[in-house]
């Protein structure tokens, strides 16, 4: 009796084996997505230190020039992008993100070494659009969020990392 469930144990540890081994594949997989997921979150985090860093009472940016130092001074980064032993804020890739603008314009932020997958969902991240004037690749064609998504391929290409800018809105 002992014997037969042993030959059942294994066949347990065999099938236990495979669900793990697939939920690390499919981990792996995911994780791509949720950097991106988590890039956008963070496009939106900045923005909002950006509009409480330089937000008058009313809601206009005052005069200055808007930069990544000012904002990580200011503690309106979340430190968990900001890499401590350069200073600057970093996207979910550990590549800058550079803040630039001047006051009662419409700051950008420019991130390099973005992966080509994922510029394209940035650029048809939903969740971008009502801080987002315009995102696109460096150098190409600045679209209005969200992107369609066969543009956004075309315009990130497939392989590889593209420079992305991205222009905020003044004030949602």
């Amino acid at each position: 009796m002992a014997s037969d469930l042993l030959p059942a144990r294994n066949i347990d540890t065999i099938i236990g084996a495979i669900a793990i081994s697939a939920a690390v594949g499919l981990g792996v997989v995911l994780s791509g997505a949720a950097d991106t997921s988590s890039e956008a979150s963070d496009l939106t985090s900045i923005v909002q230190g950006l509009y409480g860093a330089y937000a008058n009472l009313s809601y206009v940016y005052p005069s200055g020039t808007i930069s990544s130092a000012v904002l990580i001074n200011a503690g309106k980064v979340d430190k968990k992008l900001v890499n401590s032993t350069t200073g600057v804020i970093n996207s979910r890739w550990n590549t800058p993100i550079t803040l630039a603008g001047t006051a009662g314009g419409n700051p950008t932020a420019a991130l390099t070494g973005i992966p080509s997958t994922a510029c394209a969902d940035l650029m048809t991240d939903t969740t971008l659009a009502p801080y987002v004037a315009t995102i696109g690749v460096t150098g190409g064609t600045a679209r209005t969020p969200p992107v369609d998504p066969a543009v956004a391929a075309t315009d990130c290409g497939t392989s590889g990392t593209v420079a992305l800018t991205v222009t905020y809105n003044p004030r949602p």
